[in-house]
């Protein structure tokens, strides 16, 4: 079980393909995948912590205007509200391979250690976790711009615009 984590534009996907290619992976998953299916489950209107990014999911939270939290816990929190609502199906995902016992790579942004947790320990499976991350800023933008020329849908403008967050989010995610 190779466990891929990292925030958007870390590479989660490239080395989750690359990676399933070299071994002869044939079950991956992304979290975003996972996300997409639970977004048609559940609208907008009842859950919308789940139909943001992972980097704004705080947007959806419900915050007193008052409130005097700092930008990095804002998105570290929407972060964790989102990722618990993942864990389930990313649980799910595990144990069925752990059951079939069969190699499995999951990857994507909620991908976190503590889904390490939900692994019983008497299994005889190898699992590797794996944290990615850009540790230059430069060099996480110019992987956003390129991100768009791979899948026209994937906006550069979009992601750019929310740097910042993604840079906090991957503060959170490497600690």
């Amino acid at each position: 079980i190779l466990l891929i984590g990292g925030t958007t534009g870390s590479g989660k996907s490239s080395i989750a393909t690359e990676v399933a290619h070299r071994l002869g992976v044939v079950r991956t998953q992304s979290t975003d995948m996972l996300r997409e299916v639970m977004r048609t489950m559940l609208p907008e209107s009842l859950l919308p912590i789940l139909h943001n990014s992972a980097f704004n999911a705080w947007e959806a939270l419900p915050i007193e205007s008052d409130s005097q939290v700092d930008n990095d816990t804002l998105i570290a929190t929407g972060y964790r509200n989102q990722m618990e609502l993942l864990a389930l199906s990313c649980d799910a995902v595990i144990q069925r391979a752990l059951r079939e016992r069969v190699s499995l790579i999951l990857e994507g942004v909620h991908v976190h250690p503590s889904l390490l947790e939900h692994i019983d320990k008497h299994e005889d499976a190898v699992v590797v976790p794996i944290m990615l991350a850009v540790l230059k800023p430069k060099r996480l933008r110019k992987r956003l711009k390129i991100r768009e020329e791979l899948a026209p849908e994937r906006v550069s403008k979009r992601y750019l615009s929310k740097f910042d967050q993604i840079w906090s989010l991957q503060s959170f995610l490497l600690s």
